[in-house]
């Protein structure tokens, strides 16, 4: 959407015009907003010491300066500003190229270190936001719809496990929606999915285009400013997105050291770049399945995988 729409509030009788720099606030939206909760700013602490206390104090001030040039993103209004300091604190904390890579074009080097892990669960992602927003959008709740499926799982596992194997359950799903024609074709869209490994590989392969297009486009955005400064009425919108990257690179990188003790960047970004691979690889392979059932199921537990 690059110009103004207006939305109509029935209720109140009134039109009110909304325009893209109204969309793109200069603070963290929904989809960027960093959750916080005890155990995981100790765990986040143990992360960024990893390097001192295993005598590696580049990692260490790699990381810490990666954060304080990102947590001044928060300090200033200025979207020109926020892209400059977020796309500094990428570049503080992503390895610099090796020998071998010297001769890439410097953006190819960023985009092959930031592009899996923000688009390795993007799948996830879509069932994730759409079990949280059903509550949000149209005001009911599903859980009695799910009681009973996987206990143990996530809502929006639950979810999708009752829209790959419970006809009936999805029909209520359905109809308890229905207020919302847009939360209904999701349901619809996510449900189709389930049934279409191949649909499903080529929603990640059209995501990571995107993303990548993405990138390249903050990054020729901030050599404008930078070299020129000049800007685009898409600064906002781009700095909004370059932090929800920033926010799944760094995010990735510490559950690397949670899950294995990794605190060097370049080796989390090795390793996450290989289980990317493998991903992408599985969902090929659940394409070639015989049995439906299986299929689905190994499926969802592609897409819920850590």
């Amino acid at each position: 959407m690059d110009g103004p729409f207006f939305v109509a509030e029935k209720r109140r009788r009134e039109i009110t015009k909304i325009e893209v720099k109204e969309l793109a606030s200069t603070s963290s939206s929904y989809t960027s907003r960093l959750e916080v909760s005890e155990s995981r700013v100790s765990s986040f602490s143990g992360y960024l010491w990893a390097g001192a206390f295993l005598e590696d104090p580049e990692t260490y001030f790699r990381i810490k300066r990666s954060l304080d040039t990102a947590a001044q993103a928060f300090t200033t209004e200025n979207p020109q500003i926020q892209l400059i300091t977020l796309w500094s604190a990428i570049e503080a904390i992503l390895p610099e190229p090796t020998k071998d890579e010297q001769k890439v074009v410097r953006i190819s080097h960023f985009l092959e270190q930031i592009v899996p892990p923000v688009v390795a669960r993007y799948l996830r992602g879509r069932f994730r936001i759409l079990y949280n927003d059903i509550p949000r959008h149209v005001h009911c709740d599903i859980e009695d719809i799910l009681a009973g499926v996987l206990p143990a799982a996530e809502g929006a596992k639950r979810l999708a496990f009752v829209l790959a194997f419970s006809n009936q359950k999805s029909q209520e799903l359905a109809v308890r929606v229905a207020a919302s024609p847009i939360i209904l074709n999701r349901l619809f869209a996510l449900q189709k999915l389930l049934f279409d490994p191949k649909l499903a590989r080529k929603k990640m392969d059209r995501h990571e285009i995107r993303v990548r297009w993405q990138i390249q486009r903050i990054y020729r955005e901030r050599n404008l400013i930078v070299h020129s400064g000049r800007t685009s009425p898409n600064t906002p919108t781009l700095a909004e997105n370059l932090m929800l990257y920033y926010r799944l690179l760094v995010r990735a990188m510490h559950e690397m050291h949670s899950s294995f003790d990794i605190h060097s960047p370049r080796q989390a970004l090795v390793l996450l770049r290989k289980r990317y691979d493998q991903r992408i690889s599985e969902l090929t392979d659940i394409a070639d399945m015989d049995d439906d059932n299986q299929r689905k199921r190994r499926l969802i537990n592609c897409i819920f995988a850590d």
